[in-house]
């Protein structure tokens, strides 16, 4: 009785750590300047897109992001510093990668 417990408990230990990580995702070679990701600001049409630690994300779609403007952040721009990681970590993970954002 003892075995199966061992093989219940490590059972349910390999569906947690499987289920705790992410998938890969995978990462468009498109590449934006701070000159071309200013383009994407979601205004006149225009997707809204913001760098985030050196990737770009769609933030088109997001419900906060309407106008292209997130309680007082503007998209087009790299957002970094402005993110804090507990924001980061849950919302990003859910948006469309555009490419990468190389400082100039």
């Amino acid at each position: 009785m003892r075995k199966f417990y061992i093989w219940l408990l490590l059972a349910f230990s390999i569906v947690f750590i499987v289920g705790c990580t992410e998938p890969i995702r995978e990462i468009p070679e498109t590449q934006f300047t701070a000159e071309t990701l200013a383009k994407y600001d979601g205004q006149d049409g225009n997707p809204a897109y913001i760098a985030i630690d050196g990737l770009v994300y769609d933030v088109s779609n997001h419900n906060s992001w309407k106008s292209g403007k997130h309680h007082g952040f503007v998209a087009g721009k790299d957002l970094s510093a402005e993110f804090n990681k507990k924001h980061k970590t849950a919302t990003l993970r859910k948006l469309p990668i555009m490419g990468t954002y190389i400082e100039s």
